[in-house]
C-alpha cells in the first residue's frame, strides 16, 4: 500500500482512464483527486516520485500494464531519484520487439557511452548511475524484426 492510498494495483487500473505516457496520465489522477501537495512541491515533481517509488518496489506491475489504444506517444524523459533518469516507453509497446537506450553526460564529450536494452512490453525504464543532476544524451531506438525502427533523441537531468 501507498501511504494513505490505494493498492499498487488499483492505482494503475485508476491511471487507465488518462491519456498520454505513464507519468502524464499519474499527474493527471493526481490533479483530479486534488492531491495534497506540501511546501514547495509541484504535482509533477510528486508524480516523478511516485513513479520512481513504484519502480523500485515493483517493475514487473508496470512493465504488464494493460496497453493503450489510440495515439502512440513518443517517449518521454523524466528525472528518477538521485543519479537516475526514466524514461517511458508507452508509445512503442507493442510495437517493437526490444528498445535500446544509449546515453551520454553532455557536459563530458569524451565520457563513455551508456546503453541499455529491454523488451519491447516495458513501460518504464530507469537509467541508473548517472551523475545526479548531470544532463545526458538520451537516444531511444526501437527494434522490430531486427531492423532499427524510428529512433528519438532527448535531453534529460538526472535526479539530484
Amino acid at each position: 500500500m501507498l501511504p494513505g492510498g490505494p493498492s499498487l494495483p488499483d492505482l494503475v487500473a485508476k491511471l487507465s482512464s488518462y491519456n498520454g505516457s505513464l507519468l502524464q496520465r499519474l499527474e493527471s489522477h493526481l490533479r483530479a483527486t486534488n492531491f495534497p501537495l506540501r511546501g514547495n512541491q509541484t504535482v509533477p515533481a510528486v508524480a516523478r516520485a511516485i513513479l520512481s517509488y513504484l519502480l523500485r518496489r515493483s517493475p514487473a506491475l508496470l512493465r504488464h500494464q494493460p496497453q493503450r489504444h489510440g495515439a502512440h506517444p513518443k517517449p518521454q524523459p523524466a528525472p528518477g531519484a538521485a543519479g537516475e533518469a526514466l524514461v517511458e516507453l508507452d508509445g512503442l509497446r507493442g510495437h517493437v520487439d526490444s528498445v535500446v537506450i544509449r546515453y551520454r553526460l553532455l557536459d563530458e564529450p569524451e565520457a563513455p557511452e551508456g546503453e541499455l536494452r529491454v523488451p519491447g512490453d516495458t513501460a518504464v525504464v530507469r537509467v541508473p548511475g548517472l551523475v545526479p543532476g548531470g544532463r545526458y544524451r538520451v537516444e531511444v531506438h526501437g527494434v522490430a524484426r531486427g531492423h532499427v525502427s524510428k529512433s528519438y533523441t532527448f535531453v534529460v537531468t538526472a535526479g539530484g
